[in-house]
Order: C-alpha cells, then structure tokens, then sequence
C-alpha cells in the first residue's frame, strides 16, 4: 500500500464485513462476544470421517485431518485457512459438531476443540480493552471493533485516496456507525465518520439501495451506487450498507445472491470477510463485473469468483487480525499487488447480465 504515483493509481474501495471481521457476537444471530471467540477457531479446525463410523459416537466418527483421535493431546492440530487437505471437512460444517461444540468449542473440557484452548487465551488477552475508556469502543472488558481495523484505516487514510463500505447481514451498522464516529474524532479523520447507511435490496439479478433512515426515498440503482463508492472527490469517504440477507438465504447461500461487490476500470474493490468459502455453490459475495462494451454490469458465476480470492475477495481467519494488529494492512499489500495481473473475465467464462 504506497502512495507513489497515486494521480496513477485507482481509487482503493475496501468493503469490510462486520461480523467476525471488524467485530465479535452477533446478537441478532444469537452470537455472544464469547461464542465468536469459539466459533472463530471452530472454523479454522479440519477433521477427517473415519470410514465405516457412521454408528459410532459422535467423537468416534471423526479424527483430526492429520489422522490423530479426536480426543488426542499433545500439539493442537493445524488449523487450515482457505484450501483443506483432501478428502477432510471442516469440523464447523458438520452439523452435528457444530451444533454440540461451536460456540464451545475451546472452552468446553468435553470438547476436542479444548485442545486450543492456550490459542483461546492468546485471543482473550488481544481483545482487552486496556485503558480504554470510550462507550463506543468498547463492550465490557474487551474492545468492540478489532483494533487491526483501526490501524488499517489510520494507515490508508495517510497513504491514499479510498472509501470504506462497511457491509453487514445484521442489525449493528448503527453501533458500528457510532464506533467510526468515536474513532474519526479521535484519530482527527472527519471522513471517517459514516456520510451515510444504505438498505441494499435485491430482485434477481438487479440491486438498489435506499437510505436506511427514508426507506420512501427514491432508491438508488446499482450504477448510481457503484458511482458514490468510487467516487473521488474526496479523499477518504465512508458507507455503510445494510445488505439483503432474506434474498441469499432463498437462494440456498449462492454466491450470486450475496453482498454485491464490483471490479470496475475506475476503482479497486476488494472485499474482506470471513464468510467467503471455498466453494462455488455457497459463499457470500457475488463478483460483479461492469463490461464496458454495454456499460452494463455482468454477472460472474460461483466458479469464476471462486477463482478471485486472493484478487478481489480475501475470506478473513478473524483470529489472524485479532492476534497480528497489521494483518489486514500485509494483506492488502498482496491482494493490490495481484490485482495488477488480474484482466476482465472473458464472455464465455459466464457471464450473465445484471439488467
């Protein structure tokens, strides 16, 4: 992330998921602080079923990906980020594990997931709050948004011209509204503060979003909206969209029916969450590319956006920033890099249009 030769360089648009990315606990999922600080490591964990187990108890049918029981000790296993070995699962999509053990899952003796428990701890300790003070920054004895987020956004408000577009599933985009106001006032970057919420709303293929304080305003279509994230009269700008959960969860989680982000040749998106999966069929955000030849925008399939993390999309191991304050920085660094190579997919790749 440099500023040389920034009159050169596109308008960074940095989309930042809200929960297990910029914060801990989802209340209206019925996520508390300490279930995401489970469940983030519980994502991370890979097992393996133990061919012929399926009659077994529930901790017999399964053993670590690297072969070891479930109930081993010694060395926590590796903990697998994007790509998991063949033939393994993650022990968080296994219903019956998940149900028993996620929001536990390091902290509960009976759980296998207690052999992480020394991580866990690591984890607590980043997330005290210290000294600080601020009624917006924090919730209980722990900060409220992960302190990373703040040095991403104080480093690039130094170093280049960019709009943040805080995006969320849940109802806490006022609460983290309030914690960028408390933070641009303290950190004496106005910009900061939120400019405006959106409530984004899908039908099919085509987006629109409405100010979440005038629902009866007249929406704006998705070229108008893409126009307002990269728009560069400002340096630094900030918005927050409420995105179309219901339409997604119909859609069976397809990717193309999740939170729009957009490659354009006028601006740079990349787009930060932990929801983003390895996997065509189930994932959360649906790649949008704008053809300059109709001016429109095209859809891209669930394979094709597969191929764009590491590009456009970075799923985030929301322990990895919470343990290393300049995570999302490093990964920015590498995700602009790559994005130099990265051309507009072909029309055959698939394509389809959002109109």
């Amino acid at each position: 992330v440099d500023r040389k030769g920034a009159t050169m360089t596109p308008r960074l648009v940095v989309h930042l998921d809200v929960n297990e990315t910029m914060i801990l606990g989802d209340p209206a999922g019925g996520d508390s602080f300490a279930d995401s600080l489970n469940k983030i490591v519980c994502k991370q964990a890979v097992v393996r079923r133990v061919e012929g187990g399926a009659d077994r108890p529930l901790l017999e049918r399964y053993v670590w990906a690297d072969g070891r029981p479930l109930s081993s000790a010694g060395t926590a296993p590796a903990l697998h980020y994007w790509e998991i070995p063949e033939g393994c699962v993650r022990f968080y999509e296994e219903r019956e594990l998940k149900a028993r053990f996620a929001k536990s899952f390091c902290t509960d003796p009976a759980s296998p997931g207690a052999t992480y428990a020394g991580l866990h701890a690591r984890l607590v300790a980043a997330m005290r709050r210290g000294d600080e003070s601020e009624p917006r920054l924090v919730r209980g004895d722990s900060h409220f948004v992960i302190p990373a987020v703040w040095r991403l956004l104080e480093e690039l408000a130094r170093r280049r011209r960019f709009t943040l577009a805080v995006r969320t599933f849940g109802s806490d985009l006022g609460d983290v509204a309030a914690a960028l106001q408390a933070f641009a006032e303290r950190a004496a970057l106005p910009a900061l503060r939120p400019e405006a919420l959106y409530k984004l709303r899908r039908e099919g293929a085509r987006v629109s979003a409405t100010p979440l304080d005038d629902p009866t305003a007249e929406p704006l279509d998705e070229r108008a909206l893409v126009d307002l994230l990269e728009r560069d009269d400002l340096p630094v700008r900030c918005v927050g969209i409420s995105d179309d959960y219901p339409t997604w969860k119909q859609a069976a989680y397809l990717p193309t029916a999740g939170k729009p982000c957009w490659i354009t040749p006028n601006a740079r998106h990349v787009f930060f969450d932990d929801n983003i999966h390895n996997d065509p069929d189930d994932s959360i955000v649906d790649v949008r590319w704008l053809d300059p030849a109709r001016g429109a925008f095209r859809q891209l399939n669930g394979s094709i956006i597969r191929r764009l993390h590491g590009l456009v999309l970075l799923r985030v191991p929301t322990l990895e920033p919470i343990l290393h304050p300049d995570w999302f920085l490093r990964t920015l660094a590498r995700l602009e890099a790559d994005l130099d190579d990265l051309s507009p997919p072909r029309a055959e790749s698939g394509p389809r249009d959002c109109a």
